[in-house]
C-alpha cells in the first residue's frame, strides 16, 4: 500500500510539474510568426550590418527546454537570408542550428520575464552589441531597441518594430 500511495504521489508531482511547464511555455508572449514592420522601424543610414532588410519575419516555438527560433526573409543587397537557432527558456547561450555568426561572436539571452528579455552579442568575449526585446501587453507587437559598438568604437541604434501574424 505505501509503495503504491508513493508511486501515486510521485505521478501526480510529475503531472503538476509537467503542467506548470506547459502552462508557463503558453503564457510566454514573444512565441508565435512575426513580421518585421518596416515601416515602423528605424535603421540607421550607412551602417553595415545595420541596414534595413527588405523583409523578414521570425518564428518562435517552444521545444522541450528551449526556443527554437527560424528568420528568414531578403537582406537589403537581395540575398536571402535564413537562419535557426535554439536558446534555452531560462536564458543562456544561443546555439545557431543553420546559418550563423562569423567566427569570435556569440550571443548571451538574459531572461526578464515574459515577453522580455536581452541577447548580448559577444566579440572574443567582448560585448558589442545589445538588443532589448520587449513584447507588448496585448502581445500584437514586439519592439527591440539594438544597441552596437562597431570595430571602430563608432556606436549605432536600430529599433524594430514586429507585428505578430
Amino acid at each position: 500500500m505505501r509503495k503504491h500511495s508513493l508511486l501515486v504521489s510521485s505521478a501526480m508531482i510529475l503531472a503538476f510539474l509537467l503542467t506548470t511547464a506547459v502552462a508557463a511555455r503558453a503564457t510566454e508572449p514573444s512565441l508565435g510568426t512575426w513580421k518585421l514592420n518596416l515601416a515602423q522601424s528605424k535603421f540607421p543610414p550607412n551602417q553595415p550590418g545595420l541596414a534595413a532588410p527588405k523583409q523578414e519575419t521570425v518564428v518562435k516555438r517552444a521545444v522541450g527546454d528551449n526556443f527554437e527560433v527560424t528568420i528568414t526573409g531578403i537582406a537589403a543587397d537581395g540575398s536571402p537570408m535564413a537562419a535557426k537557432i535554439t536558446q534555452p527558456q531560462q536564458g543562456g547561450v544561443i546555439k545557431f542550428v543553420q546559418g550563423g555568426l562569423p567566427e569570435g561572436l556569440s550571443e548571451v539571452a538574459t531572461v526578464i520575464g515574459p515577453g522580455e528579455f536581452y541577447v548580448t552579442q559577444l566579440q572574443d568575449g567582448k560585448q558589442v552589441q545589445v538588443e532589448h526585446i520587449v513584447v507588448s501587453k496585448d502581445g500584437k507587437t514586439m519592439r527591440v531597441n539594438l544597441h552596437r559598438i562597431d570595430a571602430q568604437g563608432h556606436a549605432s541604434q536600430a529599433i524594430e518594430v514586429w507585428d505578430k501574424q
